[in-house]
């Protein structure tokens, strides 16, 4: 370790508290290339701190954040702290190691550490449901369905069992677990499941296509946030008259802008291919003859063939009443198709 001379301590006791700490370390050592963080600037450092000064010319003043910036800070915790930082003041220029970006992340620890009952932590790592009512339970909540285990048709609890394996898929957990705000994740698996529940006969690469739309929506809103914070920032700033706008802050702006524009162009383009490839695979099914595979594999069900039997055994006998009732046909048709009742209805 560094230690000063008498002389050096004595030029460091006598000027302390007229220079800067920079300064005060070239003038100490005679060289102008060494800087405050040196082993020369860290040995004048320790000598200062034993002897306790009052004040300190160079110390770093301490970085007060403002309601706004707490505020951004906590609606964007997937964002950086140096990323924050340049938004929040204004500085595209900040340094990784500024007391801008060290106060920034003091309050992020705060404030996403702690078991404060606003934090937007998930609680555990995500499991995929394993029983088909907990699959049921969260088609009802996320599409607004009303569907019910007991007496389900079986072209329904097709697509239940499709979607507890969707749910298990490598490609969602892996996604799914990135998202560290359990508001982004809730919102994800939510879309995830009103967009593919009904469609068991999906490939995995448009499973995979159906992640990043989902993934692209959780962006939007994050996007959307970010920037409705900036915009209320630019209001204010705009209304104060003894206030001037910055042109970094409107740059900003613009940046969010471009960046909501070109997700809902992807966002766009995913859902264009995505039907286009299904609505295509639909009318190659529905137009020729029905999947032989999907035929045989149904049939091969005993419960199956007497479910058919017993459909016969009552259309011969003109039990019309009880046949609406069932309506099994349409259903068993459906799924041999690999399609839902409503798509076969809609044609």
């Amino acid at each position: 370790m560094l230690e000063l001379t008498d002389e050096q301590k004595k030029f460091v006791l006598e000027n302390w508290d007229k220079m800067s700490l920079l300064e005060l370390t070239k003038t100490t050592f005679q060289n102008p290339n060494v800087k405050g963080t040196s082993a020369e600037g860290i040995a004048i450092r320790k000598f200062l701190g034993s002897k306790k000064p009052k004040t300190t010319a160079w110390e770093k003043k301490e970085v007060v954040l403002s309601d706004f910036q707490k505020e951004f800070i906590s609606n964007n915790p997937l964002m950086r702290p140096i990323e924050v930082a340049r938004v929040v003041f204004s500085n595209p220029r900040i340094e990784p190691l500024s007391t801008e970006v060290m106060a920034i992340k003091r309050y992020q620890d705060e404030l996403f550490t702690t078991d404060s009952t606003g934090r937007d932590l998930p609680d555990s790592e995500y499991k995929a449901p394993t029983h088909l009512t907990h699959v049921i339970a969260k088609i009802n909540d996320y599409a607004h369905k009303d569907l019910k285990a007991e007496g389900m048709p079986m072209a329904q609890r097709k697509m239940v069992e499709s979607l507890r394996n969707f749910l298990r898929s490598p490609r969602f957990l892996h996604t799914i677990n990135s998202y560290v705000s359990k508001k982004n994740r809730d919102v994800f698996e939510q879309e995830y499941v009103r967009a593919v529940w009904d469609k068991p006969d999906l490939t995995p690469d448009e499973l995979n296509l159906y992640i990043n739309l989902c993934a692209s929506y959780v962006q939007a809103i994050t996007i959307n946030r970010q920037k409705d914070l900036l915009d209320e920032r630019y209001e204010r700033e705009i209304s104060n008259p003894d206030s001037k706008v910055s042109m970094s802050l409107a740059e900003m702006i613009k940046t969010k802008v471009d960046e909501l524009n070109k997700c809902d162009k992807r966002q766009s383009e995913l859902v264009n291919d995505l039907n286009g490839k299904r609505s295509m695979r639909m009318k190659e099914r529905k137009g020729g003859s029905s999947n032989i595979a999907n035929l045989i594999a149904w049939w091969r069900e005993e419960s199956n063939r007497k479910e058919m039997a017993r459909l016969a055994e009552l259309e011969s006998s003109e039990a019309k009443e009880e046949l609406e009732k069932l309506s099994s046909l349409s259903e068993i048709k459906a799924q041999i198709l690999g399609l839902s009742p409503d798509e076969l209805l809609r044609g």
